[in-house]
């Protein structure tokens, strides 16, 4: 049966039940009554494991999300496994956002039956695994006397990739999760005009761990002398934790210089980033850019650097010192777009580097974006790095070039719903002639 079909007959059922007024005890979800787990098809191919928590977190708690990708590329393969906190928000889903619409996509939302939970390892952690059963402990300590009678391998180049395998900067991590909230007016260092719009502007009353700990390694004692790699889970705080320290080091000197890069994977996230980056800057007096595909290549262009024939004054010419100066101080991108404009823009005083979602950036190629801005850049950037689940590839990772990298994390968490996050269900009665709205709080 194709999976419209399916999506209909289910649909069909819950309206039967309904019309039959048939109770939680004889209904057909009860078969599932021991799972609260849900299986979720037809996802859009751009979507992440963070851009599905929004959308099923308006029914219950979700503590697993797993969305299913291709070993090799690592893209999505369109459908995921969903656990809830309890079974009745798994039902409410079910009946709820089966044949819904996610991106002009309908998706299927359905039960599980004994799903097995797989524990999630990373890429390194089994490739040690394999190399452990093959090299001579031993031999790495220099202590193994058997020789070519050893049964375990005794490559040189083998046991070197074993030992190093984990990058030593990683092996401790800084844990994010003792780092307590601070109210904005005890930050240490921050200015007062940030303050003031983080409070008055954005009603934002106390940083987040993450945020902390960031400021505390790029303001604070840390001052930017070390690049950063964040594993924090989706939902922590991670956007403002670096768009803070960015605007705080930016706003003193305004305008004609891009001066700091955010690379996102997707548009809808690219638009979000700038979002925050317009709440917190803007009012600074900071230009933020976007190109993320939302217009045409000339038009998005010519938003973020000086044209010639813009200005009412005579054409300034190719070889005018406006030509190519930059509109914005801080840009936020998609690889893909940032590919398109890096010729025309200048990013010899870039200084900042943000990757957002990593796994995913450095997954994937698009059009080599990383080396062409390293390429282009003419001093040392300070880089951040983030993800829910950094990977621990040192390939992966190399491409960063990264100084003296310190890796922050918050522990095995990977997914976490805002602590203040509200929720808020839509009561309406249709038995009066007037059609009344009561808005309760869940």
């Amino acid at each position: 049966m194709n999976p419209p079909t399916l999506v209909k007959r289910t649909q069909n059922i819950n309206a039967r039940e309904a019309a039959l007024s048939i109770g939680d005890h004889a209904s057909w979800h009860t078969k599932y009554k021991d799972s609260a787990y849900i299986f979720v098809g037809g996802i859009p191919f751009d979507l992440t494991e963070g851009d599905l928590l929004p959308v099923f977190a308006q029914y219950g708690e979700v503590v697993d999300v797993n969305l299913v990708r291709d070993k090799g590329t690592g893209k999505s393969k369109d459908f995921a496994f969903l656990a809830y906190e309890d079974q009745r928000s798994a039902d409410l889903a079910v009946d709820n956002l089966n044949g819904a619409q996610v991106l002009g996509r309908i998706i299927k939302v359905d039960h599980v039956d004994k799903y097995k939970k797989k524990e999630e390892e990373d890429e390194e952690t089994e490739r040690l695994k394999r190399e452990a059963r093959g090299v001579c402990r031993a031999f790495q300590r220099g202590e193994c006397t058997r020789g070519a009678s050893c049964k375990f391998s005794h490559d040189e180049q083998a046991c070197l990739i074993h030992i190093h395998a984990v990058l030593p900067w990683m092996r401790h991590p800084v844990d994010i999760t003792r780092c307590p909230e601070l109210p904005v007016c005890s930050v240490p260092l921050m200015k007062r005009r940030l303050q003031s719009v983080l409070e008055e502007n954005m009603g934002i009353s106390k940083l987040f761990p993450v945020q902390v700990a960031l400021w505390q390694e790029t303001v604070g004692p840390g001052d930017f002398e070390r690049d950063l790699c964040i594993n924090s889970p989706t939902g922590s705080g991670k956007t403002l934790a670096y768009a803070l320290p960015i605007v705080q080091n930016l706003f003193t000197n305004p305008g004609g210089r891009l001066r700091a890069l955010v690379v996102v994977p997707t548009r809808d996230l690219a638009l979000q980033v700038k979002r925050i980056f317009d709440a917190l800057a803007s009012p600074l007096g900071l230009r933020i850019g976007l190109a993320a595909g939302q217009s045409s290549l000339r038009h998005e262009l010519s938003s973020l650097i000086y044209l010639p024939g813009e200005d009412d004054g005579p054409d300034p010419g190719f070889l005018s010192p406006l030509w190519f100066q930059s509109k914005v101080d801080i840009l936020v991108a998609t690889p893909g777009r940032l590919v398109d404009h890096v010729n025309k823009l200048s990013l010899k005083h870039l200084r900042y580097l943000v990757v957002d979602e990593a796994d995913r950036l450095l997954r994937e190629d698009y059009q080599s974006w990383l080396p062409t801005v390293l390429k282009l850049t003419q001093s040392r950037l300070a880089k951040i790095v983030l993800s829910a689940t950094l990977t621990r590839d040192p390939g992966r990772l190399a491409q960063l070039n990264l100084h003296h990298p310190l890796f922050l994390s918050a522990g095995k968490m990977r997914y976490r719903l805002p602590e203040y996050l509200e929720c808020y269900k839509l009561v309406y009665d249709t038995d009066r002639v007037f059609v009344s709205f009561n808005l309760q709080r869940v």
